[in-house]
């Protein structure tokens, strides 16, 4: 039911061994019975055998640390409402640190590898920076894949539901309050190949299954995509090494790539960095080091200064801000000096691989009969090791010159998080589908949607407000394309060959009207970009049809 060893700490709350009819003073009805391979449905299970029931059917395990069900009907048995709204506050706290995890740490670290490896602004985009934006979409896909035979449906319509999100809200946004200039050359491409994509999802709706080499097209399409755009930009240089047609390379240089590039950004200026305390030159002492953290973000702005909003997301995000501040490192390209602190790095040499193994290893810490010692401890002693190489041949004042290696052990690390947070957020989904009865496809084209979504909503309005509106409208439509093919890829290869077989996808008319919808809106959004511009009236048209579209959606839910 669980996989990690994280679980086994904090089962004695969500899932004791007990039999919950003694615990609770319940009584099995007689007249009920139930077969542990069968659905699970609990709407006509009687409330004194739910316990029993999540417990003992296997489609109700899911593959997250904690156990949704058998917190609402035996832990909360007595208080379900109360588990609701518990359940419902945990999933607003994971996706605001999915944000925290995305923002602070996955882009900055994917762009000093980029940068490093010497990749083009181009390539960069359309491989590493796409990947580090788009892994919370991909993970929840690949998530919902994993925890049932029947999560195709979830998988689809979380990436359909982000995906609309994205070029409708967030589209809508920027329009209205920045009004972007646009080319339909670089709007036309990547929203055609999008539209292509979402075409080829109705394909497979149609035939209820996603096939192996389907899947693997996803994959091969999205390289051709890639190569596409490489080519170009280098047929757009050689031209204007030439001195001929500059303005193909003016839109080359505003594409998905730079977007993605930009959005990412390289870290602080020199000039904000000399006027932040949190990137100050260090001095090499322990209380330098523990003040440089700054959970409470007082670097740019004051406490008081900041809305209770603010104010209550800053206090969400504090103790994963604590743990990403001592595992997870972050490296800015730009002023690689400034994010350097040689007591931090020590501890962080020494923390990354047992958290990477308590992750990933359900064993980490049990004694095996092959193995000694627990993989926790092997993989601590290797930590002390590698604290005391960075101890000993790095400087007070200056970063060695492996620092990079640092950026991409920070990135795998931040990967490593969102996987297990997005396999939170699936499970706690697909937990009220099941209490509630509500369709998978309703939840992710809505929430699941929503909350993938609020990434990109962050990173572009605040590259939009930093004077770069034009970059952020090109990432709304070319982001996504990533998205959307590198997770159906996923998720398609991760169901074969885990179950066997072509992963069953289930459609429905949830499904279906978010083809309808997003298909609708990648052809306004060509539309729009033909004037050159979105302007605020675009805005309120996107606005409006995705109110049209959530409306569609719930009534044809309740009524049809």
């Amino acid at each position: 039911m669980t996989t990690g060893p994280i679980a086994s700490l904090m089962q004695a709350v969500f899932q004791s061994n007990y039999a919950p009819d003694v615990v609770y003073g319940l009584e099995n009805s007689s007249n009920f019975s139930w077969n542990s391979d069968e659905p699970c449905e609990i709407g006509d299970v009687p409330n004194s055998d739910r316990c029993d029931y999540v417990q003992a059917v296997v489609d109700c395990y899911t593959t997250s640390r904690l156990d949704y069900l058998s917190l609402s009907y035996c832990s909360m048995s007595k208080l379900v409402i109360l588990s609701y709204i518990v359940l419902i506050f945990w999933l607003a706290f994971l996706f605001i640190n999915l944000v925290l995890v995305v923002d602070t740490r996955v882009v900055p670290n994917i762009n000093t590898c980029a940068k490093t490896l010497g990749l083009s602004d181009t390539l960069a985009g359309v491989t590493l920076l796409a990947m580090g934006n788009g892994a919370a979409d991909v993970f929840s896909a690949a998530a919902a894949v994993s925890a049932t035979e029947e999560g195709g449906q979830l998988a689809v319509a979380g990436l359909m539901g982000g995906g609309l999100f994205v070029v409708l809200v967030v589209a809508g946004l920027l329009a209205y309050n920045f009004g972007p200039y646009v080319t339909i050359k670089q709007i036309g491409r990547d929203a055609g190949m999008y539209l292509f994509g979402v075409a080829w999802i109705a394909m497979v709706l149609s035939e209820q299954e996603l096939k192996l080499w389907e899947s693997l097209g996803f994959f091969v399409i999205y390289i051709l995509y890639v190569v596409y755009i490489v080519v170009a930009e280098r047929m757009a240089n050689a031209a204007k090494a030439r001195g001929e047609d500059e303005d193909s390379v003016d839109d080359i240089k505003d594409t998905e790539s730079s977007a993605l590039l930009n959005k990412g950004g390289s870290g602080p200026s020199q000039d904000i960095v000399n006027k932040m305390p949190g990137y100050t030159t260090h001095d090499g002492s322990w209380y330098d080091t523990v003040t440089r953290m700054d959970l409470l973000q007082t670097e740019h702005e004051a406490w008081s200064d900041k809305s209770r909003l603010i104010k209550a997301v800053t206090i969400i995000q504090i103790p994963l801000k604590f743990v990403l501040y001592i595992t997870a490192p972050i490296v800015h390209n730009d002023d690689r000096a400034a994010t350097w602190d040689r007591n931090l790095h020590v501890i962080l040499a020494l923390t990354c691989l047992p958290t990477i193994t308590l992750i990933f290893d359900e064993s980490a810490f049990y004694w095996d009969g092959q193995i000694s010692v627990p993989s926790l401890i092997i993989s601590s002693a290797i930590g002390v090791v590698l604290a005391i190489l960075v101890r000993c041949t790095s400087h007070v004042d200056e970063p060695p010159s492996y620092q990079a290696v640092f950026a991409a052990l920070g990135f795998f690390i931040a990967l490593s998080f969102i996987y297990i947070i997005s396999d939170e957020v699936v499970s706690v989904l697909r937990s009220f589908g099941i209490m509630w009865q509500i369709d998978s496809s309703l939840l992710g084209m809505t929430v699941l949607g929503i909350g993938n979504g609020t990434c990109d909503l962050i990173a572009n309005y605040l590259m939009a407000k930093q004077g770069f509106p034009d970059i952020a409208m090109a990432a709304v439509y070319g982001g996504p394309v990533f998205n959307l093919f590198v997770g159906l890829g996923v998720s398609g290869v991760m169901g074969y060959f885990k179950y066997g077989q072509s992963y069953a996808v289930e459609s429905d008319k949830q499904l279906y009207i978010g083809v309808v919808f997003l298909s609708i809106a990648l052809v306004f959004g060509i539309g729009f970009s033909a004037s050159g511009q979105f302007t605020r009236r675009h805005g309120i048209v996107l606005f409006a049809l995705y109110g049209i579209f959530l409306l569609t959606s719930l009534i044809s839910y309740i009524f049809v």
